[in-house]
């Protein structure tokens, strides 16, 4: 499976860690997009995961896209990323439903 973060802030930095020192996941398939680039760089660097520099390349490389952004870019953010998921029943996905926070 891979995982995409849209946002990468503290919270989705270390949901990312957990899942990674944990091995529930490896850090070459996670992939994450961010405001700041080069912030992201550095995170993913430590990381090992995969910086991505749009929300559709993180969007379209992940079979579960986590929305990782405040509440008030939601829209934005899900408009952005829209051709990269299947809407299906109300909900947009790929092979899995997209699961929102922040």
């Amino acid at each position: 499976m891979k995982l995409s973060f849209i946002g990468f802030g503290n919270m989705a930095g270390a949901m990312a860690q957990g899942l990674i020192e944990f091995d529930c996941l490896p850090a070459q398939n996670i992939y994450a997009s961010a405001a700041h680039f080069d912030k992201l760089e550095k995170k993913a660097a430590t990381l090992g995961i995969h910086a991505c520099q749009t929300n559709l390349e993180a969007a379209a490389a992940g079979d579960v896209v986590i929305l990782a952004v405040k509440p008030y870019m939601m829209e934005t953010v899900t408009q952005g990323i829209r051709s990269a998921l299947v809407h299906c029943g109300g909900i947009y996905r790929q092979e899995t439903p997209a699961a929102a926070a922040g």
